[in-house]
């Protein structure tokens, strides 16, 4: 990948390809490390002192990230939760059920004194489910969805924190997100 610098320094243009004898000589391109492939935009610009790409400024920087994050946290989050051998959804509207039907199940099994329930559809197709079943599933769901906010807050944090030491740069940045987003999110359970 290669920038095309204006001539206030600013990134102009990405390009996949080589620009060597593609383009007038007086257009400057500069490679982009690989690193930071994906980050450098229109906002980036050419410290001509350096030889670096930088971007305007590392808060700018860590905000992105941290949206990247946020963003890898509801694929997470959203992803369903593996309880007694069948997979929860766990996104909003999965929640919600679940705790309208726990409520419904309550009342009802207060109203009748009989046990209480009803055919549920999981990820994986339907089930007949019980109000202890719906107990043990919002709280696994609950307790994934917290975990992944929780994980969430973590690594914004040490982005936060990384960003704030002497001599920090957008390399730095970028490769703790790299180490980071990959590793610590909860799994979705397997009982």
């Amino acid at each position: 990948m290669h920038a095309r610098i204006d001539d206030t320094g600013r990134v102009a243009e990405l390009i996949t390809h080589d620009p060597a004898g593609r383009y007038h000589p007086s257009i400057q391109w500069i490679p982009v490390p690989e690193a930071l492939e994906g980050w450098v935009d229109h906002t980036w610009s050419w410290d001509g002192d350096t030889g670096d790409l930088v971007p305007v400024s590392l808060d700018a920087l860590v905000t992105e990230a941290a949206a990247r994050v946020a963003a890898e946290r509801w694929r997470r989050q959203t992803a369903g939760v593996n309880q007694k051998g069948h997979r929860w959804h766990s996104d909003s509207e999965g929640r919600s059920s679940i705790t309208d039907s726990l409520a419904l199940a309550t009342e009802s099994e207060a109203a009748t004194g009989e046990a209480w329930s009803t055919t549920w559809k999981t990820m994986d197709g339907f089930v007949v489910v019980t109000r202890s079943d719906l107990v043990a599933a919002g709280l696994a769901v609950g307790s994934h969805v917290q975990a992944c906010f929780g994980r969430e807050a973590e690594i914004v944090a040490a982005l936060q924190t990384a960003a704030a030491q002497p001599g920090a740069t957008a390399a730095d940045i970028i490769a703790l997100f790299d180490t980071e987003i990959g590793q610590g999110w909860p799994t979705t359970g397997t009982s």
